[in-house]
């Protein structure tokens, strides 16, 4: 269309110059030579095929277009008939569905009706399954028994009823369990050691409270389901029966057992020993210590002095002359010496040296009676340090952190408690050795009367 008009404008244009030009034509006079002329012929017959052209395209043009209507049309009523059939469909199913609600719910009062305590039984034996998964997970059975929780998770999870397979799967795992209580069974599974690393080894299981291997009490870890060896074990007497079942192929054998499945044993992981319990009294527990062992010295040393001298007295007591090695015999000198003396004189000396031969007996007393005093004294003085630095950590960080807390109460108890162990011995000791020391001066005493009343002399 555009071609066409493209083509006609110019030809009409040139038509409306070449009529005004004639029109001029017949007024002006004549030209000497007329310019050439334009073939209307040809334009006309151009402009009359490329009408046609046009017609014939848009003829197509509308053809197509009528076609792709009637398409579309077609389309549109298949659509609206499909929709329909849908529809129609739609509510034959809602209809179905609704005839099945009625019909699935007259089944469940049928099932209810026909199960009766079934329904109990099943939500009973569901429960007890769930019981019986958590308990045997809290136990070291789960890590030779690795099957059972998921047996028991199972029947635990079966939404719909059970079968008899199914109850009698958890009858029998719960058997099986309760069987393994009073078991000593040995068994390969892997051990996490103290070194962190994860090594299979032959492990002895006592019931459910203890587990063994390679002569060390194991843990285990429920959240890991791990046997995990204890970083401290106990005592060498406990350990020393760990050899021995693991050694042992039939009989009785003697073995301690916690009843709390490893919460004691893990109690010694946590419990300080002995050199962390002094190290908690700090400097002045060191100090009471120090006391202690000065005092234990004096102790023993007294103990034999005091020993030896009772022995010599009374070996002097059979012999016949008078021994400078002992208090008995060094008084007796002592006498003969002054026997040309008054009896006044004579009982003055004989008062001096028994005076001193009792300090010489008594030598250290004193020292050891000051250390049964101040070491209790240092006890208090440790107790108030803790408990001052005990308030100033609830001053800086709150009472909320008890750890915080527990360093300033552990110096206050451990001093306390070590003044009192060193205080109480060494003030027993003090009395048995100046008891000790009162006798024997007691004989010497004794003596120097006789000694006195043998001379027969007068004041």
């Amino acid at each position: 269309m555009k071609n066409w008009l493209h083509r006609l404008l110019p030809a009409m244009a040139g038509g409306l110059l070449l009529a005004t030009g004639t029109a001029f034509a017949a007024e002006a006079p004549p030209a000497p030579q007329a310019a050439p002329g334009i073939d209307l012929d040809q334009l006309l017959n151009e402009v009359r095929q490329s009408r046609g052209t046009e017609r014939l395209i848009n003829q197509e043009r509308e053809q197509r277009f009528l076609r792709a209507r009637n398409e579309q049309q077609t389309l549109l009523r298949e659509a609206r008939t499909q929709e329909q059939q849908e529809e129609k469909r739609a509510d034959e199913l809602r209809a179905q569905f609704e005839r099945n609600e009625v019909r699935l719910a007259a089944l469940e009062e049928d099932l209810d009706a026909r199960s009766g305590e079934l329904t109990n039984v099943f939500s009973i034996a569901r429960q007890s399954a769930l019981e019986a998964q958590a308990s045997i997970k809290n136990t070291m059975l789960s890590v030779q028994f690795t099957d059972w929780p998921e047996r028991l998770n199972e029947v635990s999870n079966r939404p719909h009823a059970l079968t008899i397979e199914d109850l009698e799967a958890l009858w029998v795992t719960m058997l099986e369990a309760t069987a393994q209580n009073g078991k000593v069974v040995r068994f390969r599974a892997p051990v996490i050691t103290v070194e962190g690393e994860e090594i299979e080894k032959t492990v002895t299981r006592v019931g459910v409270f203890n587990a063994v291997a390679d002569g060390r009490f194991l843990r285990y870890l429920p959240e890991t389901v791990k046997l995990v060896e204890l970083s401290r074990q106990p005592p060498a007497r406990f350990t020393s029966l760990v050899a021995e079942l693991e050694s042992a192929q039939q009989g009785h054998h003697v073995f301690p057992v916690d009843p709390s499945r490893g919460a004691i044993l893990s109690l010694i992981v946590h419990s300080p020993g002995l050199a962390e319990h002094i190290e908690a009294g700090g400097v002045i527990g060191y100090i009471i210590i120090l006391i202690g062992i000065i005092a234990l010295i004096i102790v023993v040393y007294r103990l034999a002095a005091l020993a030896r001298l009772r022995r010599q007295m009374a070996a002097h007591a059979e012999a016949e002359e008078p021994r400078p090695d002992n208090p008995l015999g060094r008084l007796h000198i002592a006498a003969q010496q002054a026997a040309e003396l008054s009896s006044k004189s004579l009982s003055a000396r004989l008062h001096e040296k028994v005076g001193e031969e009792a300090v010489v007996m008594h030598k250290g007393l004193r020292t050891l009676g000051i250390f049964a005093a101040v070491a209790p004294l240092l006890g208090l003085l440790g107790t108030v340090t803790g408990m001052i630095e005990t308030f100033q950590s609830i001053t800086l960080f709150g009472s909320g952190d008890q750890r915080i807390m527990s360093g300033g109460i552990s110096e206050a108890l451990v001093t306390t408690e070590l003044g009192l162990i060193v205080a109480i011995p060494a003030l027993l000791a003090h009395s048995l050795l100046t008891g000790r020391a009162n006798r024997l001066v007691e004989v010497l005493e004794h003596h120097s009367t006789r000694l006195m009343a043998a001379s027969g002399k007068d004041h």
